[in-house]
């Protein structure tokens, strides 16, 4: 049987994937192109509406699933680090189960091996949130492993510090 979380990852890497195009279309001053960018806003708004992100704060597992996918399949595209921004601040409070909380580990060791964007600093709150021992011998390892001009390394460093500067403040063993 599929995996329903990859659908929901190769449809958001679409819609962000449009979106790039629309914006290129609407910059290039293409007609139509305006209105059909604001309206590829639509996988975004599924995560940022008040509506959604109170539904992520109370943990509801749609909202939940959805949330971990869109951070999963790490979109590049305009808007899309502000519903980081956004999905972080509402998992702040929140109860996160474990499972969710593996694979946001998870996706967050693959966000470090990429570029640094500027929501990389909200990030650090969610790997706070969901940290334990096991992804910060991850990020050691890969601060230590990586190329000296990569972004894996220097993201890895940066986030592991982060998080052993707040070690007391977590419950992770």
């Amino acid at each position: 049987m599929p995996d329903p979380a990859h659908a929901t990852r190769r449809a958001i890497l679409a819609a962000a994937e449009e979106r790039n195009r629309w914006h290129r279309a609407r910059l290039a001053g293409e007609p139509g192109a305006a209105e059909a960018f604001a309206g590829s806003r639509a996988f975004i708004d599924r995560l940022t509406a008040p509506d959604a992100l109170a539904a992520l704060a109370r943990v509801e597992p749609d909202a939940l699933e959805y949330a971990v996918c869109f951070l999963e399949a790490h979109p590049r595209c305009p808007d899309s680090g502000f519903a980081i921004r956004d999905l972080v601040r509402a998992l702040k409070p929140a109860a996160i189960p474990e499972a969710a909380a593996a694979r946001l580990r998870a996706a967050l060791l693959d966000i470090v091996r990429q570029p640094a964007r500027d929501e990389f600093k909200h990030l650090r709150q969610l790997a706070l949130k969901v940290a334990d021992s096991d992804l910060l011998s991850a990020l050691d390892t890969l601060a230590e492993t990586a190329p000296d001009d990569s972004p894996a390394r220097a993201n890895a460093r940066a986030l592991g510090d982060y998080l052993t500067r707040r070690h007391d403040d977590t419950p992770w063993a």
